[in-house]
């Protein structure tokens, strides 16, 4: 009788496995969007690992936080608020360097060339998005532990 995989692992591998997916989407939607800087000569490997780390940490806690519950809506919500809001600032960002500068604008982003962007812009704000999903998975934990008792 094959021995049963600890729980510990089997989590383990699921936040691998769903970060590995999100990061693999990010990846396919710039590469389809086209956004690849102009120049990365000044812009090296490490920088790059160095840039994505934090945000990559925060996904994995906040995976792990979607996990624990062992609900699937937990995951639903944690992949969706993953995706969607860091693909509409891609898309967002791909807009802005096609669009004409307007003098009309209520907000405007003049970034310098685009490793700007995918350096320092989108992992920032991809920090915040994750920041704010955990707080909100925290509240929703507490909450529930309370109607409970």
């Amino acid at each position: 009788m094959p021995e049963r995989i600890p729980l510990g692992i089997k989590r383990i591998a699921q936040v691998v496995v769903q970060v590995a997916l999100a990061v693999l989407f990010h990846l396919a939607l710039i590469l389809y969007l086209n956004l690849k800087p102009v120049k990365w000569d000044d812009v090296g490997i490490y920088d790059v690992l160095v840039t994505y780390c934090c945000p990559v940490v925060l996904a994995s806690a906040t995976c792990v936080m979607a996990i624990k519950t062992k609900k699937i809506r937990y995951n639903l919500v944690w992949f969706i608020t993953s995706f969607l809001p860091s693909a509409a600032i891609l898309y967002e960002l791909k807009e802005q360097a096609g669009a004409e500068p307007s003098e009309s604008a209520f907000i405007t982003w003049d970034f310098p060339p685009p490793s700007f962007e995918l350096m320092l812009f989108f992992p920032l704000v991809y920090s915040v998005i994750q920041v704010i999903l955990m707080f909100a998975m925290w509240i929703m934990k507490v909450t529930r532990e309370t109607r409970h008792e």
